[in-house]
């Protein structure tokens, strides 16, 4: 399973570059078992799987990270992915809370909270690990305590680059 950290050239993700200082504004999850190379992505106005090579049209590659996993996990991680974010709306107060906290932090240098205070059931990108939270622990990857509606893609990579299990491949 494969991280990849991306970007666009909506006015959106280049003034998020911009406020957050950060070159990714985005991730998406892409499965390889059985060569399916499918990409699972939170995105307006919900949640979609592409094939990689589509979904490589639409973004421009930032950083990827690989969690190396053998095909019966990664099906698991697929199917647990794929049954709790396709099709799930994405949530705009969220989205709307982050961004209010960029600002703020870029105007004020009032770091982010630990919690969006506006997350309701829909999802944001990064929320994409949300239903395998639980299972990354197994691989020393612990995302138990971190809201992540309340964290950008950068401060995602930020946190799982280090890890033991992860593998940096750009």
């Amino acid at each position: 399973m494969r991280f990849y950290f991306v970007t666009n050239d909506k006015w959106y993700s280049k003034l998020h570059r911009l406020i957050a200082g950060e070159k990714s504004t985005h991730i998406g999850l892409i499965f390889f078992y059985c060569d399916l190379n499918i990409v699972v992505d939170c995105t307006k106005p919900y949640g979609k799987v592409y094939h990689l090579s589509t979904w490589l049209h639409k973004y421009r590659k930032i950083s990827i990270l690989e969690l190396p996993l053998n095909s019966h996990i990664e099906k698991f991680f697929y199917k647990k992915i794929v049954s709790e974010n396709v099709n799930v709306h994405y949530d705009f107060k969220a989205y709307y809370y982050a961004w209010i906290m960029a600002i703020r932090k870029f105007l004020f240098k009032i770091p982010y909270p630990k919690k969006n205070k506006w997350k309701t059931d829909g999802k944001l990108c990064v929320e994409i690990l949300e239903p395998i939270k639980k299972y990354l622990t197994d691989f020393d990857i612990d995302l138990m305590d971190i809201d992540l509606a309340a964290i950008s893609p950068e401060m995602l990579f930020n946190i799982l680059k280090d890890k033991k299990n992860i593998r940096v491949i750009e």
